[in-house]
This record gives C-alpha cells, sequence and structure tokens, in this order.
C-alpha cells in the first residue's frame, strides 16, 4: 500500500492540494497521512487576534486537523492519520518521511504565478527542494481528474528510468499514456541514437504499452517546452531536481507571461537521482 503525505495549514492553497490527494487516494489502495507543522513562537503572533485567551492557537490547529479528517472520512471511504507536530514544516517532514516510508507527497500551490511561486519562495519550494521522495504539487484552482495523458521530461539519464517506473505505477490503473519528451537546440542526427538506445532500456525494463518517445527540438529550449506544454495540457508533467534549473528558467525572466506566471497542470517532481539501473 502507497503512503501520501499532504501537510496543510489550512490555507486555499493547501486545500487544493488536500481535495487532490483524496481524490487519488479514493481511486486506489493508498494511506492518506494529513499534517500540520507549528512554530508556536509565530503561530501566537499571527493568531492573537482570532485565538481566544482561553484557547491555545495549538488547540485551534488541532481541532481543524481532526475536523479535516472527519470531513474526508463521511465524504469518502479514507480514514486519513493525523499527524500533529511542533518544528519547521521541512525538518518535520523529512524525519516522516523518513520514519513511514512516504511514497508521495501532494501539496497545492498558487495558480496565478504558479512556476515562478513554486520554486522561488513557498513552502512548497521548500519541501521541493529537501524533501526526499517525490513531490505533487496541485495549482489552487485545479482538481483531480482520471490521469489520461502524461508529459515525462528525459535527459537521457538512467536514473530516469526508476522515475518512469514510479510514474507507471501511478498511472496505469487509467493506463494513460506517458510521453517522454527531451527539448534539445542539438540537430536530430547526434541525439537520435541517444533516444532511441534510452527508449530502448525503457522498454526493456519496465512492460507498460503506453509509451511515446519524442524529441523537441527548438531555437530557445525552455520556450520550445514551453509552448509544448502549453498545447498538450497534460494531466501531470514530470522532471527530477536535477533538472530543475531547466524549469526555473522557465518561471523567471524572458519567457512568455502565459506559461511561465501561470501554472494550470500538477507537477510531479522527484528531487533527487535514484540509484542507477545496470544495463
Amino acid at each position: 500500500m502507497k503512503i501520501i503525505l499532504v501537510p496543510t495549514d489550512f490555507s486555499p492553497e493547501a486545500e487544493a492540494g488536500l481535495e487532490y490527494a483524496v481524490a487519488l487516494a479514493g481511486r486506489e489502495d493508498y494511506r492518506l497521512i494529513l499534517l500540520h507543522a507549528f512554530h508556536l513562537d509565530t503561530a501566537d503572533i499571527l493568531y492573537s487576534q482570532i485565538v481566544s485567551t482561553v484557547q491555545s492557537f495549538k488547540d485551534v490547529a488541532l481541532e481543524q486537523l481532526q475536523l479535516t479528517r472527519d470531513l474526508i472520512s463521511s465524504k469518502v471511504k479514507i480514514q486519513p492519520e493525523c499527524i500533529f507536530e511542533e518544528g519547521a514544516l521541512g525538518d518535520v517532514v523529512n524525519k516522516i518521511i523518513k520514519k513511514r516510508k512516504i511514497d508521495f507527497i501532494i501539496m497545492g500551490t498558487h495558480g496565478a504565478k504558479g512556476l515562478k511561486k513554486l520554486f522561488f519562495g513557498s513552502n512548497t519550494s521548500g519541501i521541493i527542494h529537501n524533501a526526499r521522495c517525490p513531490v505533487i504539487s496541485v495549482p489552487q484552482d485545479l482538481r483531480f481528474k482520471n490521469f489520461s495523458k502524461i508529459v515525462f521530461a528525459t535527459n537521457y539519464h538512467r536514473e530516469d528510468i526508476e522515475e518512469l517506473r514510479l510514474v507507471v505505477d501511478l498511472v496505469k490503473p487509467n493506463n494513460a499514456y506517458i510521453n517522454v519528451i527531451h527539448a534539445t537546440r542539438t540537430p536530430d542526427n547526434r541525439l537520435s541514437p541517444i533516444m532511441q538506445a534510452f527508449e530502448g532500456n525503457v522498454r526493456k525494463h519496465i512492460h507498460y504499452p503506453y509509451f511515446s518517445f519524442q524529441m523537441l527540438k527548438g531555437n530557445q529550449t525552455q520556450e520550445t517546452l514551453s509552448k509544448y506544454l502549453e498545447t498538450e495540457k497534460p494531466d501531470l508533467f514530470a522532471i527530477s531536481t536535477r533538472k530543475r534549473q531547466f524549469i526555473e528558467r522557465l518561471a523567471g525572466p524572458g519567457i512568455s507571461e502565459t506559461f511561465s506566471l501561470e501554472c494550470h497542470f500538477p507537477l510531479l517532481i522527484f528531487h533527487q537521482a535514484t540509484p542507477p539501473l545496470v544495463f
């Protein structure tokens, strides 16, 4: 049974991630853990105007977490576990990952200016940079739908094959198509043998019939990928953090506002390279 960790601060952004996780967990045999991490020193200041002197912030937050759990249980056949712990969110998350062997973290991010906020200063960005397991980032205005079309960005690393295996495990109940892409300015005749070798290794190690492989060519690599994703609108876009600098450039200056400042699909971000396969 796979385990999904959903950190929440009860904000609208967090609610988007929670709704997505509940829908995903309800579809398959997933276990759901709700996490609220807090700092009492700052929290007392932030909530001083809305928390009565009789009831501490800690009591209010714990009650909200339990209400969230009960609301989920009343709507779907899931009984989430609650973890309520003091400490920095990133530290608490990594401790839980190590202790509970978490398979995925699901968090919400703001839809407008999504990529910029995602990679440059948010709770989600901190988790992406440091968490030792895959993170699914969900735009605030997006609701879960069954997986149909997945895009996986590759630089032909061996480690990408293990990450692709995890993607397959996630989407195979829907027989989703996974398009493995590589964006480049290099002429096709130089890279096509590498793509062919990579495709051969993928098909050798992962027995899944719904793969396709595509090389995207353009003078501006990030703009090429940006336009492709804007057109395709995948149900999930998967990328590794060792390639994170590429998508960070998508979120930075010089790229069209439509894609770089808005993110309308979930991102599956792998934190680091997994042990290489031996071919």
